[in-house]
């Protein structure tokens, strides 16, 4: 008969509890590699669409995304580099992140000033007065300056007609939407904005005199759209 000297099978499972803990570390630093993006801590765009597919599959619930963009960021890239640009995004991500964990749902940030947030569909309204309540103007520091940025959100509701891309692409719609009304404007997607069209447009700006060309909404009943310099935020009559 073989005897196990004392204190063997205390530091056998201290070994297995330090494996697991390790494990579980590991665990944690693969999924932040392949989920987490560096710069904001949010989820990543191949989270994004994981988690998108995934929740647009469930035919028994029903979820909704809100699609964010920023004004002016070009202009904050352009005046003050773009470690200035990341210190609005870091800035960003925090925000999205005290309102997701306030009202529910997950922020992700595909890339550029694009930010994405997917939740349960009655989180929406709440959401969306946190979004706009939070994106009207946001500060930051850099360095001696004070830099100031917003944005603007559009949402829309999974249905068993729409895959992800479909209401992510719904959401962009009434983004553009929100952004020709202003700062901090969130916009729900509606039928009537399956006829909205894209037209390229080629302007300059009276401002800065910098030529633009962007595919931009066209506002059937006037034939033209106000729209923002990405320059200088000059306001734009650009006709189409």
């Amino acid at each position: 008969m073989t005897t196990e000297r004392p204190g063997t099978l205390i530091e056998a499972a201290e070994f297995l509890v330090d494996r697991s803990e390790q494990l579980a570390e590991a665990a944690r630093d693969v999924f932040e590699l392949s989920n987490i993006d560096d710069l904001t801590s949010l989820r990543n765009r191949a989270s994004m669409r994981r988690y998108g597919v995934e929740v647009c599959g469930q035919l028994e619930s029903s979820f909704v995304v809100f699609s964010g963009d920023l004004n002016g960021f070009k202009k904050i890239n352009d005046s003050f580099t773009h470690l200035a640009g990341d210190v609005v995004l870091k800035k960003i991500g925090q925000v999205l992140v005290e309102i997701v964990e306030r009202v529910g749902g997950i922020a992700f940030h595909p890339s550029g000033d694009e930010f994405v947030i997917i939740a349960e569909a009655n989180l929406a309204k709440q959401l969306s007065v946190n979004l706009s309540e939070s994106m009207k103007s946001i500060a930051v520091s850099f360095g001696e300056h004070s830099l100031y940025s917003s944005a603007c959100f559009g949402y829309s509701y999974t249905d068993e007609e729409a895959d992800f891309d479909e209401v992510l692409k719904r959401a962009d719609l009434a983004m553009q939407r929100a952004k020709e009304k202003g700062p901090g404007t969130v916009v729900e997607w509606t039928h009537e904005m399956r006829e909205l069209e894209y037209k390229d447009a080629r302007f300059r700006c009276p401002s800065c005199r910098t030529l633009i060309k962007v595919s931009v909404p066209v506002d059937r009943l006037e034939g033209a759209l106000i729209k923002s310099c990405p320059h200088c935020d000059a306001n734009i009559l650009a006709d189409l």
